[in-house]
């Protein structure tokens, strides 16, 4: 059986610590894995290690191209736009991936009390 390969998208470029700390441990296990970055202006160097491809976030056409023959997806994306944590559930589903990572650092969003907190509602959506 061959090892997954593996999509992860993580701000910026995966090169914030959570992204690199992810990337890092994905490579380090001998994992495939192909990281999702938007084209902008400030370009982050990556390990060589990884393959890098430029999509358009707004696009779920983009997205879709961008994870097919990949097996699972990990969102380390910041909850601030709901909109793009909902297309990374969308685009991979519907180019085949079985497994989806989301984004869900921080508190317990099934307590009662913290899901009542607007802060929480886009964790909650996705």
């Amino acid at each position: 059986m061959s090892a997954p390969k593996i999509v992860l998208v993580a701000n910026p470029q995966a090169s914030g610590p959570i992204g690199l700390s992810l990337l890092n441990s994905l490579l380090n296990a001998g994992l495939p894995v192909t990281v999702l970055t938007r084209q902008s202006k400030t370009q982050h160097t990556l390990t060589p290690r990884a393959q890098v491809l430029h999509v358009d976030y707004n696009s779920l056409t983009s997205l879709q191209a961008a994870h097919s023959n990949h097996d699972i997806l990990i969102n380390a994306l910041p909850p601030r736009d709901l909109n793009f944590h909902l297309r990374f559930i969308d685009a991979p589903l519907a180019a085949g991936i079985k497994r989806l990572l989301p984004s869900k650092f921080g508190p317990d969003t099934t307590n009662p009390l913290a899901s009542k907190l607007p802060v929480y509602a886009s964790k909650i959506a996705v």
